[in-house]
């Protein structure tokens, strides 16, 4: 299990950003494993968004560590999720870059 689940990281790691969720999503369809793993993908995606939205409330702990994987996991059942997960995914670093702070000069 472990190995599959690595193998389709790397996958999703290597494939172009904009099309990675998408692509994921496809794939997990076309490998059509049942009701129950969708069932499974869900749940964990949901928990570990809710895990994550909990840790975001001790100071240190960054919560979203565990968000973006539990959209990752949603992304792979829903299509629609999937297409906002890669459209997020090109459009963040660019509000990102708009409105992180910059050096002065001196």
């Amino acid at each position: 299990m472990w190995k599959k689940l690595a193998h389709s990281y790397r996958q999703l790691a290597d494939e172009e950003p904009g099309h990675r969720f998408l692509n994921a999503y496809e794939r997990r369809k076309e490998s059509s494993t049942g009701p129950a793993a969708g069932i499974a993908l869900v749940v964990a995606g949901v928990l570990l968004i809710v895990v994550g939205a909990l840790l975001s409330l001790v100071p240190g702990v960054p919560g979203i560590v565990l968000g973006v994987p539990g959209v990752a996991l949603i992304a792979m059942r829903f299509r629609r999720v999937a297409i906002w997960s890669d459209w997020l995914e090109v459009k963040c670093p660019r509000v990102w870059r708009k409105c992180r702070p910059r050096k002065a000069f001196r």
